[in-house]
C-alpha cells in the first residue's frame, strides 16, 4: 500500500508489439504517482483475454499488487474485469515439471537454454533512484521491464510442452 508502480509492459504474443507505461518526475513530485500509469495498465489489460506472468498470479506479486494500487487510486470499479482474464503463471508450471535450485525467471530461462534474450539484473539503486523520478534509472527500469516480457514469452513458449492445456470450449 505504500509503494508506487513505476513501469509496466506487456507482449503481445508472437509480435514485438507492447502496451506499456513509465512513470514521470513530474507524477511523483505533484504527487500522482502511478494514477495514470495504473489506469493506462487496466485499460491495457482490458484488451486480453489470457495473460502469463512470473510469480505474479493473484496468490503471488503482480495481480494483487495491481489491485492494490487500483484501489488506492479509487479505480476498484475496473476490477471485476480482471476476474474475467485467465492468467496462468509459468512459476508454477516450472515448479511442478523441473527440478530446479530456483525457479526465478532467470534461472529457468538459462536451464531451458534460452539465449536470444537476457534479462538485466534488477540493480537497487536504480529502483531507489526511479521512484524519485531519476530520468535515466526510468529508462533502466523501463527496458528492464521490456526484456521480462521477452523473457517471459520465451520461457513460457519452451513451457508449452509441457503445460497443462487450456480446455477448449468447442
Amino acid at each position: 500500500e505504500w509503494g508506487y508502480m513505476l513501469s509496466w509492459f506487456i507482449k503481445k504474443a508472437g509480435v514485438e508489439k507492447y502496451d506499456y507505461a513509465v512513470i514521470t518526475k513530474k507524477e511523483i513530485f505533484d504527487y500522482k504517482f502511478d494514477k495514470r500509469i495504473v489506469e493506462e495498465l487496466l485499460n491495457a489489460l482490458e484488451k486480453y483475454d489470457i495473460l502469463y506472468t512470473h510469480w505474479g498470479s493473484w496468490k503471488r506479486y503482480d495481480f494483487p499488487f495491481i489491485t492494490t494500487r487500483a484501489f488506492v487510486h479509487n479505480m476498484e470499479a475496473r476490477l471485476p474485469m480482471l476476474r474475467q482474464k485467465l492468467i496462468r503463471d509459468t512459476w508454477p508450471i516450472a515448479r511442478r515439471y523441473l527440478k530446479l535450485g530456483r525457479n526465478s525467471l532467470d534461472n529457468i530461462a538459462h536451464t531451458l537454454n534460452i539465449t536470444d534474450v537476457e534479462k538485466t539484473k534488477v540493480d537497487p539503486r536504480m529502483w531507489a533512484l526511479g521512484r524519485v523520478g531519476h530520468t535515466q534509472a526510468l529508462r533502466y527500469i523501463s527496458e528492464h521491464n521490456k526484456k521480462d516480457v521477452q523473457v517471459l514469452e520465451a520461457v513460457h513458449k519452451k513451457l508449452s510442452v509441457v503445460e497443462k492445456p487450456l480446455l477448449s470450449t468447442m
